[in-house]
């Protein structure tokens, strides 16, 4: 049994056109890329940030001496910090000069108020909403029938990040689509929060109605969903392979964050006060990034990362990860 309690992010844009990304880098005051009609059928935005308190327990299920059967479920309560989607994008835009923007189409999304934290209640007002989550797994373990409590393989499976948050504080859902809209003056407005983007959104699209595009006062973002499958093999004393596939689902047209695809082989070297670990791994969310990482655990500490490699290239450096810790066992079995 165990308890945990973890503060979560996930954020993401897929499917963005390369113009609506130069517009966006130029804030739209290119001249190079004025007078030109611009579509955008597919991008889609997922952002989540999340707390989550966690109750796990796992139990043996079958053990004969060699071949052992475990599972193993974890339950959590949700709760949503913060959270934006836009989704069902179809528009069509044309940026004329610095003052007319000429809009088509129509689009859903959705957001929190990330201004919430700064009026009565104080950081009490991110709290968003709530929702529970689970993970389930199950594993299977053949044993070394000469070594007690060694084994020459085990294989798991499961599922995880099953459920969804529901943001019903502070938050809104929204709509528009026109046949034609034209934002005047584009370049002198001064947007200073959530509340002024929507209206203006809303007043464009429904020539100066700007109400009529929320269509609700909560929305649901899922979590990201994942299945995974892992196996490791016993090579030999202290030498050990393990394979491990991490497939996303997707959640179709319905807000929820997306779990990247990932492949990995790890070669491990493992002893009672030393382990290295060396994953090789390919990350696919939409175009493939291989990494080679590197772990290591001495006594009850832990350290390494998926991608070090780029620390040693900082000057050139776009992204890297790590991550350190102490394991530490309060109950130990002893040697009968």
């Amino acid at each position: 049994m165990g308890f945990t309690l973890v503060n979560r992010t996930s954020a993401s844009i897929r499917n963005i056109p390369g113009a609506t990304g130069e517009n966006a880098y130029a804030y739209l005051k290119s001249p190079a890329l004025w007078n030109t009609t611009f579509s955008d059928q597919h991008t889609r935005l997922n952002a989540m940030d999340w707390l989550e308190y966690g109750f796990h327990y796992a139990a043996v299920l079958v053990d004969d001496g060699v071949d052992r059967w475990d599972a193993g479920i974890t339950l959590k309560y949700l709760q949503g910090i913060f959270g934006a989607y836009a989704t069902n994008t179809h528009l069509a835009y044309r940026i004329e000069d610095s003052t007319n923007l000429l809009f088509s189409g129509s689009v859903d999304y959705g957001r929190t108020d990330y201004d919430s934290y700064r009026r009565p209640g104080g950081y009490g007002g991110l709290n968003h909403g709530h929702g529970f989550g689970a993970d389930v797994g199950v594993r299977f373990q053949h044993g070394d029938s000469r070594k007690e409590g060694d084994y020459l393989y085990k294989i798991g499976l499961s599922v995880l990040d099953l459920g969804a948050i529901r943001f019903n504080r502070n938050a809104a859902a929204f709509h528009l689509q026109t046949t034609q809209a034209d934002l005047s003056d584009w370049g002198k407005l001064q947007l200073h929060s959530n509340l002024a983007v929507d209206r203006t959104l809303s007043a464009v699209f429904y020539n100066g109605d700007s109400a009529r595009s929320q269509t609700g006062s909560s929305f649901k973002m899922a979590l990201p969903t994942a299945l995974s499958l892992q196996a490791d093999w016993k090579l030999q004393d202290h030498f050990y392979l393990n394979t491990s596939i991490v497939k996303g689902i997707r959640h179709g047209d319905r807000p929820g964050a997306i779990q990247p695809d990932l492949y990995s082989i790890t070669p491990r070297y493992e002893s009672n006060w030393w382990d290295v670990s060396v994953p090789f791994s390919l990350l696919y969310y939409g175009a493939w990034r291989p990494r080679i990482g590197l772990a290591v655990r001495t006594g009850y500490v832990f350290f390494g990362g998926d991608a070090p490699a780029s620390l040693l290239a900082l000057s050139r450096m776009k992204a890297t990860d790590f991550y350190a810790g102490v394991r530490f066992f309060i109950l130990n079995e002893k040697a009968q």
